[in-house]
């Protein structure tokens, strides 16, 4: 069992040096959800996969439509990019998918990252705007398609659903 947990570390520890690591925690608490009360709508932003897993069925196309349904069959308005550009803050969900391929053939370690953004200002200069993170989750695994990260996508996009919800009740 303790060469297990050296195989572990020894994955872990490159992952994170190839930058699959993360500057924060995933936050889905009580604070971070307050973040996602009185939103009309938001806007879906994929990060593209790495071309060569497109074969396995990890598209950007396919993430988009995915993720867009299930907000959608929720009840959750989701906005154009047009749209977007006019809603206050800003709103959107961003997914993205990293993925490193291992030296057995279609079989891959991925992080998935799904983070909601949005404009906020700076309390110490009002004047400052960005987007900054007011909510995430992710997850780090691995399978042997990339059918598998894309459920791991709608799981996580499942559970800022539930986050949504829980401040904007129906």
């Amino acid at each position: 069992m303790i060469e297990g947990k050296w195989y572990l570390i020894l994955f872990l520890v490159p992952l994170c040096l190839l930058g699959f690591n993360r500057s924060g925690f995933p936050i889905d608490i009580g604070p971070t959800r307050a973040t996602l009360g009185g939103l009309a709508g938001i806007h879906v932003l994929i990060e593209t996969p790495k071309p060569e897993i497109e074969k396995d069925g990890l598209t950007k196309k396919q993430l988009l439509k995915d993720v867009e349904r299930k907000l959608r069959s929720a009840g959750i308005t989701v906005l154009s990019k047009e749209e977007w550009r006019k809603e206050k803050g800003g709103p959107y969900l961003y997914v993205c998918v990293r993925i490193k391929e291992e030296e057995i053939p279609g079989s891959y370690f991925y992080n998935v990252d799904v983070d909601f953004l949005q404009r906020v200002t700076l309390v110490r200069n009002p004047g400052i705007e960005e987007f900054a993170t007011t909510w995430s989750i992710d997850y780090l695994g691995n399978n042997m398609s990339g059918k598998g990260a894309r459920e791991v996508v709608k799981n996580l996009v499942g559970i800022f659903i539930n986050a949504y919800f829980s401040m904007n009740p129906k």
